[in-house]
Order: structure tokens, then C-alpha cells, then sequence
């Protein structure tokens, strides 16, 4: 999808400090003092405490939505959010959020950062899939006030397929077909990589090498018809290292490299139309009443307890034991309390897990700050 360059801002006040981005993270640094620096998600929860997640919604992730990779999950839950919450326009969204997003998105260096761009590109998408066209303060709103969308990564994806997701007013679609398999796909990323090439070579000026890497697996995903293909990492990888090769020769001044042989995964899915209905992602139902009344209400504030709990507990699994959670006082009312919110749910037995979306932004926030 092109999109409308946007008014970009790479910079933010906050409380009379100005935080620049950090080029190669998400992170953003005071530049009076280059050692106090804020992730990108911590940063909005400073800049408007009021309206950042205020809007909270509980998921599940219907057995269908498991055929699809983790960005298409976003986009198709970004979709179900908008069908939900009407995005909210303040000043603060246009004059900040805004600019500072489509940055992030569109020209940033975000290094391991790359969900900043991933959720707010699927903010963007539901959007235009609801009113038909390009506008960044209604994504701006929605990333802001709903806040991160989950992918259910813990729940390993169950086949591979090009598909392609519509959302309606009644729900979300999804056409798996037989289009775009992967050997149509390799030249549209390597079209996008010629044009990045010629680009540089016309005005001497290049973006860093991963950056128009990522570029060509985006083209290579999207096929330019939003017909997106989900593949499990290993092909994800071998793509990827080919337009590196491919990148870098032609800077050696090689004309064209060999396209390696890519055979189509033997789980492909047959071609199917699925048709979910928005409610079927929501653990309970929500009314246009119950939306209103739950600003800043009782869950955000168990939610931010609980984030300041689980930010000692391991990263590498969404998964703990009993003991685990207690360790880090999160036991008895604190507990139950998580649980009713459905932040928490036992697994199995003695077992527990974080609700998806508060997984991912947990593990994200962390992550940008074991850059520094």
C-alpha cells in the first residue's frame, strides 16, 4: 500500500525535556542528558497518562485466525478494535502523536523496534479497510487509546497460506487462495530493491542496508495487491539473506546474482474463504456504554500494577508457575485481581499466562531498554 507522505516529527517535548529518537532502537533520548532515555511505548504512557490504553478490551483468538503469521493477526485485530472504538482526535494525537508516529513508520531506523511500524501499519490498513481512505490521526488515535493489538505469538501458526483479509462491517474475511506462491513473489522485492538502488545512485544518498532490505520483504509479502503470504521462519529467513546478497552485490557492482530454488512449504493451505464475526475475537461483549465508562477505570490501573510485577519475571516464555509469580509478588489479591481482568488465565494446572497484548508490549518495552 503507498501511502500519503504524512508531516513527520523524529523528536517530543516532554515535561519541559526535549527526547530525540535514537537512531538503530525505538528509544528516545533526552538531548541534554543522552543517558536518560525512554522506550518508545513508555514514552506515550508519559505523554498523555489519560488517554493511552484507555480503552480496554479482553481477546481470544478464534482457531481460524491461527492459519495466519503475526502481522496479519494485527491487521486482522486492528480491524476488530476499529469495528469496536470510534478513534478519539485530540490536539494531542494531531499535533503530536501523529507526526511522531508516521516517523517511526515511515523513516525511522528502529532497529529491533520493529513493531512500532508493524501495529501502527496495520492501524493504518484497518482504517482504510473501514472509511476507504489514508488517514494517520484516526490510526494515530487508534494505536494511542486501544494500544497494542495482539499477534498471539506464544500460539505457533498452523500451516502456511497467501491470503488476503477483508474487513467488513459484519466481519472479517479471509480468502486463502492459490495466488502469488512464492517464486511469483521474489521479483517484487527485488523490483523494490532496483528502485532503492537507482534512487541512490541518482541523488547520492542511501538508507542503511537493512532498512531497504526490509523494504523488499515488505514488497515480497504484499505482492503490491495486499495478497500477503505467512511463512515460518525458516523460508523467512532464506529470502531475507538472499535480498542482502542481492543488495550487496549490486553495490560490488555485480549486474544480477543467481535466484536460489524457494519450494513452496508442504503445509500450503488449500484455497478457502473463512468469514469470522467481529465478536468471535472478544472474551465478552462490549456496549457503546461500557466503552465510555471504562476510561482510566480500575483495569488500567491493575494493568500498570501488574506490568511493574511481571517486568522481573523471565522473558523467554509466556508461561510460570505459581512460585514464579509469587516471587514477584504477584499472588493472593494481586493475583485474582489480574485474572478477573483476564491479563491473566491459567493455563493448566499450577500454570499461567499473560493475555497476548499485554505479553508483547511487556517483552517490548524490556527489550528496548536492554539496549542501554
Amino acid at each position: 500500500m503507498e501511502y500519503p507522505e504524512q508531516k513527520q516529527n523524529d523528536s517530543v517535548e516532554l515535561d519541559g525535556k526535549i527526547f530525540k529518537h535514537k537512531k538503530g532502537t525505538s528509544s528516545f533520548y533526552n538531548i541534554d542528558n543522552e543517558n536518560e532515555t525512554l522506550g518508545f511505548m513508555t514514552l506515550l504512557k508519559r505523554l498523555s497518562p489519560e488517554t493511552y490504553r484507555s480503552k480496554s478490551m479482553k481477546y481470544q483468538a478464534p482457531e481460524e485466525l491461527l492459519l495466519l503469521g503475526a502481522a496479519s493477526r494485527v491487521r486482522v485485530m486492528r480491524a476488530v478494535q476499529l469495528h469496536y472504538y470510534k478513534p478519539n482526535e485530540t490536539p494531542y494525537v494531531l499535533n503530536t502523536l501523529m507526526p511522531l508516529l508516521a516517523y517511526m513508520t515511515d523513516k525511522a531506523d528502529c532497529g529491533n523496534g520493529y513493531e512500532v511500524q508493524s501495529q501502527f501499519k496495520a492501524c493504518r490498513w484497518a482504517v482504510n479497510q473501514k472509511y476507504a481512505s489514508y488517514n494517520d490521526l484516526f490510526a494515530a488515535a487508534l494505536f494511542n487509546d486501544v494500544g497494542v493489538a495482539p499477534d498471539f505469538s506464544e500460539i505457533e501458526m498452523k500451516g502456511t497460506s497467501s491470503h488476503k483479509i477483508t474487513a467488513t462491517k459484519d466481519g472479517i474475511i479471509i480468502e486463502i487462495t492459490s495466488k502469488y506462491p512464492i517464486t511469483e513473489r521474489i521479483p517484487f522485492g527485488l523490483e523494490k530493491l532496483e528502485n532503492e538502488i537507482n534512487r541512490y545512485n541518482r541523488i547520492g544518498q542511501s538508507k542503511p542496508s537493512d532498512f531497504i532490505v526490509s523494504l523488499a520483504m515488505q514488497a515480497f509479502y504484499t505482492c503490491g495487491d495486499d495478497y500477503r503470504i505467512s511463512l515460518k521462519g525458516g523460508l523467512h529467513w532464506g529470502i531475507q539473506s538472499f535480498y542482502y546478497k542481492y543488495l550487496n552485490s549490486r553495490k560490488k557492482g555485480i549486474d544480477c546474482i543467481k535466484t536460489p530454488s524457494f519450494e513452496s512449504p508442504f503445509d500450503m493451505l488449500e484455497p478457502q474463504t473463512i468469514i469470522l464475526p467481529h465478536e468471535a475475537f472478544i472474551k465478552e461483549g462490549i456496549s457503546d456504554a461500557e466503552w465510555a465508562q471504562r476510561k482510566r477505570n480500575a483495569y488500567n490501573a491493575n494493568y500498570e500494577a501488574t506490568m511493574q510485577k511481571a517486568l522481573k519475571l523471565p522473558k523467554k516464555q509466556n508461561l510460570f508457575t505459581y512460585q514464579q509469580l509469587k516471587d514477584v509478588d504477584l499472588m493472593d489479591r494481586r493475583l485474582q485481581s489480574a485474572k478477573e481482568n483476564g491479563i491473566i488465565d491459567n493455563f493448566d494446572r499450577g500454570m499461567y499466562r499473560f493475555a497476548s497484548d499485554f505479553w508483547q508490549e511487556l517483552c517490548f518495552d524490556n527489550a528496548e531498554e536492554d539496549n542501554y
